[in-house]
């Protein structure tokens, strides 16, 4: 089971409850078909008798070029590009060149033998491909990668793509003033990726991979770094390392093989040049030889506690025997995870976030890590609970429940995987083979993940199980790792020393053997007697067909087989927070962090994780503006299981003081640490700004909350289902008539009288034209984020909704150009916009940029200039193209979507007009002219514009 429980915010969606941590292995099926006669020479991993998955057609130029395609249809004309080049920070020359990868990457982008600077972007833009969506790149310590997501596969299209591929791999000019241009941007994201946690990797590197100096190459690079770059430097490393032989090009999706292979050889047969094959990084980490230590103190780190056992990683090739091994040690370790995570929800919050994995850091050592989040101060009550819980798995090990539960729930998801594998999309495959190059490993099949699951692991016996977790886990010393805040008023501040100590006496403790929980079983299996649906209508758009129960449950309906192994479901109940009154308002805050966490009547949350074990089901409920709403994706034989537990929630909540508890605590440490970024303190605060500071938007304090039982939003929850309205959607490999027997049994055999929906539109949300906001974050001290909010019409026109959006990706094109091209004042700055259906005359256009304090507001004065132009210049015809072609091209993909239409249909009943307004989506989009985006432009006042200023706290 999945029990996850979310807080809604727009900042952070907090999981109180397991998350499944799944181990990366690669998938498997038959021989691959390989276009060489040297079958080995031609592939990436060394010999194995793990068989190639039989979809890769793979084949090496003369020149040493890998090709690897996949004709996949999955969406339909879309096609996948990704090219390798197996070169990354690790071959950077040291200290005096950290970035020199990463930049090098981003000069693809500014100008090439065939292609002048700028022109790169607008090429893939006319094709239907967005910047940063559909064309991106990135870098890491053993390779480079570029992207392109094609939306259709017409041989002009494929040929332009292999051409912009073969400029980035040998044509690129590097030339001193682009490079002089580029430094702002590059020097943006460098700044604006900065982070607590990036300065928290550098510590923790320094200290658990002693030695090993990798840190120092870390992909993004420095600021420091990036000013040292030139165009000897840039040039030298192209010319050494983009060869066709460290070259990997891939294609996935709808192409015909032979005639890919055919354009890929021709576009870059010619490349014929010679480098440096990149080395193997050879520093080595120093393994402890006894117990170490290190506390990282910092004003806005949560308490977390780390044991880190270290050992040399298992060099072996990729093979049948390799993968079982490190599967039966996942199995163990998810046991130990379970043991935890119980605790965890028994601890009324002071144990949060367990975490037990064995994985490859860097590929230069392997780390068996614990950790543990608590409270600010509490490490050593974390510290003490992973040390007991690791000595007991080591000297007891496990029983056969334990590992029974864990081969069950990892069997049911290969199951799954298997089972919907000709579901895989093209860009999956893609990212699957880039990270396979990259690790050498057979890229295999789900099927034959699955079989050697079933025939190497679970026919294995308990004891090899607990003797592969003694094996990695006993007779190391650990490299304990804490973080903390430097002052607490009931705790001294932690020192590596307390830490030694705190476990030097954990450890001499002994320990008895673990007590597993009790199995029960779920009592919430009837809702009265079954009712009965009235069929309503088919949409004409969508074939979404509706029905209502006699209680007044809405039921919406849509098979598809876009998944085989999915049923999509949405459950919307009551009015949300429009249902809570302006002194109710700490309710919704209350609701979306503990509301699940207690529990139901019957079973609290570690009685359903052992219900449920092994399976899908979830309890994902929270609060929106129109309704408590809950969505999951489960296989097809979840569907009424899924039911009766949203069912349960809603009719027979626990609301335990336990959850109350440990939602409180989840909620401190997200308060806590909302301001280390100032885009989470803009989605924190947004309550404030959309909302005029509606109570029922805005987070309360820690303290109005915790004086709040959960038995407060009792009254709430039985309106809102007695009540209603109530909508239930089903969508995916699921029939009509199943649905609607799922449904009878569940909410429409409920005694409620559900009443009709909202009224809309409501009139009682407004925005704040003309308002100026500042908020303050307590992250990099020369980060800032500028935030405009222009009003826009709300969405009752979909003519003006669909021009809209059109002219926010045209302003989406214009900021990269005058923000982040022109002036480098910020990396990523985005745009984004939205039309109510619920609020009258609600509509807004958003622009963001994080930027540096100085540049603040003259960023926010260029959002006002943009639109001005649009208003008195209006846009070309080729801007126009450039925007509809990505939005238009993607519609009929977009069709073959199941999230797509759960989008739509989730709301069919409540929302009827939103699938009529998709059908005249395209026709609207094919039609929209400059002369129309510049009249919409007309309609926005650019005086009144919102002002949103996020800057470091003043010290």
């Amino acid at each position: 089971m999945i029990f996850s429980h979310r807080l809604h915010t727009p900042t952070v969606k907090l999981f109180l409850l397991a998350t499944l941590a799944l181990i990366q292995v690669a998938s498997f099926s038959a021989r691959a078909h390989v276009e060489t006669p040297d079958n080995q020479a031609t592939l990436w991993f060394e010999k194995s008798d793990l068989p190639l998955d039989e979809k890769l057609h793979v084949k090496v130029l003369d020149n040493g070029m890998r090709v690897i395609v996949i004709a996949n249809d999955k969406p339909k004309t879309a096609v996948s590009v990704r090219m390798r080049v197996a070169a990354g920070s690790l071959q950077e020359a040291g200290q005096e060149e950290p970035g020199l990868a990463h930049f090098l990457e981003h000069m693809a982008f500014n100008g090439s033998t065939n292609v002048p600077e700028g022109e790169m972007v607008q090429i893939l833009e006319r094709h239907g491909l967005s910047f940063g969506k559909d064309t991106n790149a990135e870098t890491n310590f053993k390779q480079t990668v570029y992207m392109l997501d094609l939306p259709k596969n017409d041989v002009e299209t494929l040929k332009t793509s292999l051409f912009i591929m073969r400029e980035t791999a040998s044509e690129l000019t590097l030339d001193e003033g682009a490079i002089e241009r580029e430094l702002p941007v590059i020097s943006s994201e460098v700044r604006e990726r900065t982070t607590l946690d990036l300065n928290m990797l550098y510590d923790w590197s320094s200290f658990v991979l002693r030695d090993g100096n990798i840190i120092e190459r870390i992909p993004l690079g420095t600021l420091d770094g990036m000013k040292m770059v030139d165009k000897q430097r840039l040039t030298d490393f192209y010319r050494h390392y983009y060869t066709p032989e460290n070259t990997t090009l891939i294609i996935a999706g709808d192409v015909d093989v032979q005639k890919t292979f055919a354009m890929v050889e021709k576009q870059f047969g010619d490349w014929r040049v010679k480098g440096k094959q990149p080395e193997t990084y050879s520093k080595q980490v120093t393994l402890p030889s006894q117990p170490e230590a290190r506390v990282f103190l910092d004003d806005n780190a949560r308490t977390t506690v780390e044991l880190n056992f270290l050992e040399p990683i298992n060099r072996e090739p990729d093979s049948k025997s390799k993968r079982s091994q490190e599967l039966t040690l996942y199995i163990a370790n998810q046991a130990l995870q379970y043991r935890l995570e119980t605790q965890s929800y028994a601890s009324e919050g002071k144990l949060l976030s367990p975490y037990v994995g064995s994985y490859n850091q860097f590929d230069v050592i392997a780390i068996n890590q614990l950790s543990m989040t608590t409270p600010q101060g509490l490490w050593r009550e974390g510290l003490q609970v992973l040390d007991q819980g690791l000595r007991q798995a080591v000297q007891y090990g496990f029983t056969e429940q334990e590992i029974k539960r864990q081969l069950d729930k990892y069997h049911n998801l290969l199951k799954l995987d298997a089972e919907a594998e000709d579901d895989t999309y093209s860009a999956d495959y893609a990212s699957k083979l880039v990270s396979d190059v990259n690790n050498s490993m057979v890229t295999t099949s789900s099927a034959f993940d699955l079989s050697l699951f079933e025939q190497s692991v679970m026919s294995q016996d308990l004891e090899v199980f607990n003797l592969a977790f003694h094996r990695h886990w006993q007779g190391k010393a650990p490299r304990v790792y804490v973080t903390d805040r430097p002052s607490n008023e009931s705790t001294k501040i932690a020192t590596s020393q307390d830490v030694l100590e705190t476990y030097q006496v954990a450890s001499a403790k002994q320990v008895s053997p673990y007590t597993p929980q009790k199995q029960a079983e779920f009592a919430y299996q009837s809702f009265g007697k079954v009712g009965r649906a009235e069929k309503l209508e088919t949409t004409e758009f969508g074939a979404v067909t509706r029905y209502r129960f006699e209680n007044g449950v809405y039921l919406n309906v849509k098979p598809t087989d876009y998944e085989s192994n999915a049923v999509y479901i949405s459950v919307r109940a009551g009015k949300g927070k429009l249902g809570l009154t302006q002194e109710e308002g700490a309710f919704a805050t209350l609701f979306d962090a503990g509301f699940v966490a207690g529990g139901l009547e019957a079973h609290d949350i570690n009685d359903l994780r052992s219900i449920f074990s092994g399976r899908q089901i979830n309890a994902n409920i929270y609060l929106t503006d129109d309704a408590i709403e809950s969505q999951y994706r489960v296989p097809p034989q979840d569907v009424l299981d899924q039911l009766r537990v949203t069912v349960a929630f809603l009719t027979h909540p626990g609301y335990r003081a336990s959850g109350h508890a440990f939602a409180i605590e989840h909620l401190k440490s997200i308060y806590d640490s909302y301001p280390t970024t100032p885009e989470r303190v803009l989605g924190f605060n947004s309550g404030e700004v959309m909302y005029q500071g509606d109570s029922r938007w805005v987070y309360p304090s820690i303290e109005s909350v915790e004086a709040l039982p959960l038995t407060v939003l009792k009254p709430f929850v039985e309106r809102s289902i007695n009540k209603g309205p109530v909508e239930v959607s089903l969508m995916g490999n699921i029939s009509e008539q199943q649905a609607v027997d799922y449904v009878a049994q569940t909410f429409g055999a409920l005694d409620i009288k559900a009443q009709a929906f909202l009224n809309r539109p409501v009139t009682q949300i407004k925005l704040a034209p003309n308002k100026s906001y500042t908020f303050y974050h307590r992250g990099e001290p020369n980060t800032a984020l500028a935030s405009g909010y222009f009003t826009l019409p709300d969405g009752s026109n979909y003519r003006d909704v669909v021009g809209f959006a059109i002219l926010r990706s045209i302003l989406q094109i214009r900021v990269n150009d005058a923000i982040r091209e022109q002036t480098g004042k910020a990396y990523s700055p985005w745009v984004d916009s939205s039309q109510s259906l619920l609020y009258k005359d609600y509509g807004y256009l958003n622009l963001n940029s994080n930027t540096t304090i100085e540049n603040v507001d003259v960023v926010l004065n260029i959002y006002k200039q943009l639109v001005k132009d649009l208003q008195e210049k209006g846009v070309t015809q080729d801007e126009l193209v450039r925007a509809v072609t990505p939005i238009i091209d993607r519609v009929e993909q977009s069709y073959e979507n199941n999230s797509f239409w759960f989008g739509l249909m989730a709301q069919a009943s409540s929302y009827p007009e939103n699938l009529a307004n998709e059908a005249n989506f395209e026709a609207y989009a094919s039609k929209v002219s400059v002369q129309d985006i510049q009249k919409l432009a007309n309609r926005i006042d650019v005086s009144s514009m919102i002002e949103v200023r996020v800057l470091p706290m003043p010290k």
